[in-house]
C-alpha cells in the first residue's frame, strides 16, 4: 500500500459523480459502489465542477466496481466520457493550438487531474506517449483506469485527425483479458497487450494538425488555472503526498532527491524547506516508502532476503538487514517467520 498521504491527494469529484451515475442503476448497486468510501449517493451527485474528493476515495470506488461488474468497465466508462468531463484539463487541451500542443497538456498536467498515473513521451519513428502507474493498484484496477485514459486519450486524438485513427497503435502492459474483442472493437487502431509500458503511438506527421476547437485566450487560461493547481499541489499541504507518489511510481528503484525535484519543478532547495515546513525529509519519506516495500516484499516466499535488498537499491544485504532491524527491531528473516506463522 502506497503512503497515507498520497490516498489523500485531491481528485475532481466529476469521475467519481459519473462512475455512480453510470454504473450505480440500482440503490443496492449504488450502495455497493459507494461501500467504504465515505461519501453518500446524494451528495456524490450534487458534487459541482469545482468540488474534489480524496485520491484514496476514487480508487475505493473502482475496486468496489471491479467487484461487482464485468472486467473491461474501464472501456464503457471511457466511451461515455465527454472532453467537458475532464475539466481544465479536457478545455486546455481541446483549445490548444495543435495536437502537439494538446498532447503536451497531457503529459504535463495528467496527473494534476489523476495522480494515479503519468505521461512523458519520446519521438522516433512515431511520436509516443508512455503511461505509467504512480501507484502500485491491483491490476484490475489498473486495467480499468488505463482502459479509460487510452479511450479519453482516442478521443483527442481523433478530434483533430477528423477521422478514426487508421495508424499508430496502442500499448497495453499486460496480458490480453478474455474481453480482448471489445479492445479492437473500441479502440480504432491495433493494440498490442504484455508491453513493459503502456502508450499511445502515432505518427509524427498528425503532431502539427491543427485542433478543431483551438482558442488561443481559453488555452491560455486553462494553462494559467492548471499551472495554479501544479503549485498548490507543491505546497506544504501536499509535497509529502507528491513525494511518495514519485517513490511509487518508479517501481522496485528509490530514486534520489535530485532524481525527484525535476518531476516537482522545484529545486532541491525549495523542496528541502517544504518538506521541513512539514515536520520531515525526503530521506525520512524514501525510508518509509522502503520500510513498507520491504513487509510488502517478505510476504512472497518466492523472493530471497537477498534479492529483496536489492530490489530496495541496497548494495549489501547486511545493510537491509541493519536497516530493517532498527524499523521493526528484528531480522528481515524472523519478521517473515513470524508473519508466515500468523498469516
Amino acid at each position: 500500500m502506497a503512503g497515507r498521504a498520497v490516498e489523500a491527494l485531491p481528485m475532481p469529484a466529476a469521475y467519481f459523480r459519473l462512475i455512480l451515475r453510470r454504473f450505480g442503476t440500482t440503490p443496492e448497486r449504488a450502495r455497493r459502489i459507494l461501500e467504504g468510501t465515505g461519501i453518500e449517493a446524494a451528495d456524490a451527485m450534487a458534487a459541482g465542477p469545482d468540488d474534489v474528493i480524496e485520491l484514496g476515495q476514487q480508487l475505493r470506488q473502482a475496486r468496489n466496481l471491479s467487484k461487482l461488474v464485468a472486467p473491461g468497465w474501464g472501456l464503457e466508462l471511457g466511451r461515455s466520457l465527454e472532453g467537458a468531463a475532464h475539466g481544465l484539463l479536457g478545455v486546455a487541451a481541446a483549445s490548444a493550438p495543435d495536437l502537439a500542443r494538446a498532447l503536451a497538456v497531457m503529459e504535463r498536467f495528467g496527473y494534476v487531474r489523476a495522480p494515479y498515473f503519468k505521461v512523458s513521451s519520446d519521438v522516433d519513428r512515431l511520436f509516443r506517449l508512455r503511461i505509467e502507474p504512480q501507484l502500485r493498484l491491483e491490476p484490475e484496477t489498473w486495467s480499468a483506469l488505463l482502459e479509460t485514459l487510452l479511450m479519453s486519450i482516442q478521443a483527442l486524438i481523433e478530434s483533430a485527425l477528423g477521422h478514426a485513427m487508421d495508424e499508430g497503435g496502442f500499448l497495453v502492459d499486460f496480458a490480453a483479458p478474455p474481453y480482448a474483442d471489445r479492445y479492437t472493437e473500441l479502440l480504432h487502431a491495433p493494440v498490442r497487450f504484455g508491453e513493459p509500458t503502456a502508450g499511445v503511438s502515432i505518427p509524427n506527421a498528425w503532431l502539427p494538425l491543427p485542433c478543431p476547437f483551438s482558442d488561443a485566450a481559453l488555452h491560455h487560461g486553462a494553462v494559467e488555472r492548471l499551472e495554479t493547481a501544479e503549485r498548490g499541489l507543491q505546497g506544504p499541504e501536499f509535497i509529502v503526498a507528491q513525494v511518495e507518489r514519485i517513490l511509487e511510481g518508479a517501481g522496485e528503484r528509490v530514486p534520489g532527491v535530485d532524481e525527484v525535484v525535476p518531476q516537482l519543478r522545484l529545486s532541491r532547495r525549495t523542496l528541502v524547506r517544504r518538506l521541513e515546513q512539514c515536520g520531515t525529509s525526503f530521506r525520512e519519506i524514501a525510508d518509509g516508502h522502503r520500510r513498507r516495500r520491504a513487509t510488502e516484499l517478505l510476504a512472497d516466499p518466492n523472493l530471497t532476503v537477498t534479492e529483496i535488498a536489492y530490489r530496495l537499491g541496497y548494495t549489501e544485504p547486511a545493510s537491509f538487514s541493519r536497516a530493517f532491524r532498527r524499523w521493526f527491531g528484528t531480522s528481515p528473516r524472523s519478521y517473515r517467520e513470524v508473519r508466515g506463522s500468523t498469516g
